[in-house]
């Protein structure tokens, strides 16, 4: 296994979790909107990367790679309905 094989595992297998964490405290909270709710989710996390960024801000409660696993959640959970064709 290369170093970028292992590295991106290591990535998506946290990510995995973190997703099924967030589902047991949240439940499907997420689907409430439908694909659109999802994607506003996704640019409220685009948006507030941004800010950090940009403005180079430390937020206590949630660091700029929070943000980003949070981000790439949702875009696996957008992925997910559209595959599955829910009507979310």
């Amino acid at each position: 296994m290369s170093t970028l094989e292992r590295d991106l595992y290591d990535v998506y297998s946290e990510l995995i979790d973190l997703i099924l964490k967030k589902n047991k405290d949240y439940g499907s909270a997420y689907k409430a909107q439908g694909l659109v709710g999802v994607l506003i989710r996704i640019m409220d996390k685009i948006n507030r990367a941004t800010n950090i960024s940009k403005n180079k801000i430390e937020i206590k409660s949630e660091s700029l790679d929070d943000t980003i696993r949070d981000l790439m959640g949702y875009c696996s959970l957008y992925l997910i309905e559209r595959a599955n064709n829910s009507k979310v």
